[in-house]
């Protein structure tokens, strides 16, 4: 394995691990709208600039991939191994039933928090749009 691919690997697993913690913080109903990366870098105990960096372009190495672990309740090595492959499907099916049972319950402030999360992850800096108004259901006429 190269040092390049090494990287690549614990990146995605980080990027796993930000999007699993995202997820469990939208299910509780913590507010999501300030400083979400803030909150997990606080959690890592590392500054929000270095969980930027390692969002994007700065190598995870040895000693910062066995820090992430130990703060994510990961067994050591977690992040050296290519969870993206091999547990893709069942993490993606975890994460929309979370989504699923979060919208379903029907709290539209949830959903709005939830929408906003997921904006936030993708990298928008645009203020999130509403989501869409459901028109009322009509009433049935009434002869």
């Amino acid at each position: 394995m190269t040092a390049e691919s090494l990287s690549d690997i614990r990146r995605r697993n980080f990027m796993l691990l930000l999007a699993e913690w995202v997820a469990m913080q939208a299910v509780r109903g913590v507010s999501l709208r300030s400083g979400l990366e803030n909150t997990f870098a606080a959690q890592l105990q590392v500054h929000p600039n270095t969980l930027s960096q390692w969002k994007k372009h700065r190598p995870i190495g040895k000693r910062s991939a066995r820090h992430i672990e130990q703060r994510c309740g990961k067994p050591v090595g977690w992040l050296d191994q290519d969870h993206a492959s091999t547990d893709a499907e069942t993490d993606e099916a975890q994460v929309v039933e979370m989504v699923r049972e979060l919208w379903r319950r029907g709290d539209p402030a949830a959903r709005e928090r939830l929408v906003a999360a997921l904006r936030e992850l993708q990298g928008s800096a645009v203020t999130p749009t509403p989501l869409r108004k459901r028109a009322p259901m009509s009433k049935p006429r009434q002869n």
